[in-house]
């Protein structure tokens, strides 16, 4: 078999860890090797926005150290193999300006989506779901110089190595999504490698994203059902619990560490109908594909205006609360004044930093909504009747109501006698969280962020992890995505 690998981020552990991990894996099997490497060649990426050298160079020197831990022959060649008429394409398309980013979003060519691998690049590092684009513009246009510059290049090297799978990492991005549609218009099987349950596991996406709901969802279902009936719903039980123990993977993404136990709002009213309300953070789904649009909302936001309008003609019964989720402080500051504006006599908004608690408010609500957050699924599994506004993993999982129109999402919400659905879909969700990827073989993972390959940690000398840091942060608000 011969395999591909295009891995133009070097610089981030453990993703090039994980295509060094691979790639061993497939010269241990005999396998011939093809690896394409970024050589500074892109002129911006994800991981270096200002194309600044000392961030090249570092990315550079991970790169060679970590081919040079491999056992067997790896053909390296720089990804960029483009021809006249590809340059012009490129210039032309990437000349282009945009009032919008939904303009942005519907920018292909010859059925490339070149448009939402840019605007989900420029949403994730702006933190805005509705960018400036004129503030952006230099951005955008050097962002679908750089897709489509990927999309010629591994298009070109499928052709011309004729390979029988490609690895990359994600598929979302800029750089990346155009790998993955050249695989698919050559009809050659392509593999996404992400992270697993833990952070000793990796995990793989044959010919899809690892956003794609319907397949994630079916493999969450696949393994709940390929799992010892005796101790799985044990173990799906268990994800919940060190979620509210802050047992994460990452500790950064232990969003509840400042919150104080047992605190409600001071409003609370045990005589009312409470219906708390989580949302989460637009930018994180809205440039992944149109499966992740809400049903019947324009916006999280909308929905929210459109429910507390509603629910206002109840208030001598109802009360709603909506928690801001605790990751959408300063980056969010737009859309968290927008929340604010939103005012009734029965509503109340906890702001991202409060220390009010999120599994206090779970405990002692009487309905909960969410949109996309992980909250709806674990109020399911402590059996509080949850009504799902959006499309998400575990959406089909039996544990929550999915109101088809706003005005059946009023009828749940306004009816006191719901019950709670069985948490089964919860436990299989649970599950999955837990156990899912496969075991490393050749990386170890001291952290998320950190690890060794072989026993060595893969460093680059010209710059720490810790100056590494600053030099993308410097280099994000150079370009004016911070």
């Amino acid at each position: 078999m011969k395999v591909l690998f295009y891995e133009p981020f070097a610089i981030n552990i453990p993703h090039f860890e994980r295509s060094l991990e691979l790639i061993q894996r497939h010269l241990d099997d005999g396998d011939e090797v093809v690896f394409l490497s970024c050589n500074g060649e892109l002129a911006t990426c994800d991981v270096n926005w200002s194309h600044n050298n000392f961030i090249c160079k570092s990315c550079i020197s991970r790169q060679k150290q970590g081919l040079g831990l491999i056992e067997g022959t790896v053909k390296n060649f720089p990804f960029e193999l483009l021809h006249k008429e590809q340059k012009d394409i490129i210039k032309q398309l990437s000349s282009k300006t945009f009032d919008t980013i939904d303009q942005i979003k519907e920018e292909e060519y010859e059925g490339f989506d070149f448009g939402f691998a840019t605007a989900s690049s420029l949403i994730s590092a702006s933190r805005n779901a509705n960018p400036n684009t004129q503030k952006y513009k230099q951005v955008i246009q050097q962002l679908i110089a750089a897709s489509l510059n990927v999309y010629f290049s591994i298009t070109n090297y499928l052709e011309r190595e004729k390979p029988d799978r490609i690895y990359l990492f994600n598929g979302r991005f800029a750089v990346l999504r155009p790998a993955m549609r050249a695989a698919s218009k050559l009809g050659i099987d392509f593999y996404i490698h992400e992270i697993g349950a833990t952070i000793q596991k990796y995990n793989l996406y044959k010919n899809t994203m690892p956003h794609d709901i319907k397949t994630r969802t079916q493999s969450i279902i696949d393994l709940w059902e390929n799992a010892d009936p005796t101790t799985r719903a044990q173990i799906g039980a268990s994800f919940y619990e060190d979620q509210m123990k802050g047992k994460v993977m990452d500790p950064k993404y232990h969003h509840v560490k400042n919150q104080e136990d047992g605190l409600l709002p001071d409003n609370w009213d045990t005589s009312k109908h409470n219906i708390c309300i989580f949302n989460s953070s637009e930018d994180e789904f809205s440039a992944i594909g149109d499966e992740w649009r809400l049903p019947f909302y324009d916006s999280q936001t909308a929905g929210i205006q459109q429910l507390v309008t509603t629910l206002s003609k109840h208030a001598d019964k109802v009360n709603v609360y909506l928690r801001i989720h605790p990751n959408m402080g300063k980056m969010n500051g737009d859309t968290v004044e927008r929340l604010l504006q939103i005012k009734a006599i029965n509503f109340c908004v906890i702001l991202p930093d409060s220390a009010i608690s999120t599994y206090e408010m779970v405990r002692h609500s009487d309905k909960v909504v969410t949109f996309l957050s992980s909250v709806g699924i674990e109020a399911a599994f402590r059996e509080k009747p949850v009504v799902l506004l959006g499309n998400n993993f575990y959406r089909s999982l039996g544990s929550t109501y999915n109101p088809d129109t706003h005005g059946e999402a009023i009828q749940f919400l306004l009816d006191e006698n719901l019950p709670a659905l069985e948490k089964t879909g919860a436990l299989i969700y649970g599950y999955y969280r837990k156990m899912f990827g496969i075991p490393y073989q050749y990386y170890e993972a001291e952290r998320l962020g950190k690890g060794k390959f072989k026993g060595t940690a893969i460093e680059a000398p010209i710059v720490s992890d810790a100056l590494g840091t600053v030099f993308k942060k410097i280099e994000k608000i150079r370009s004016g995505l911070k």
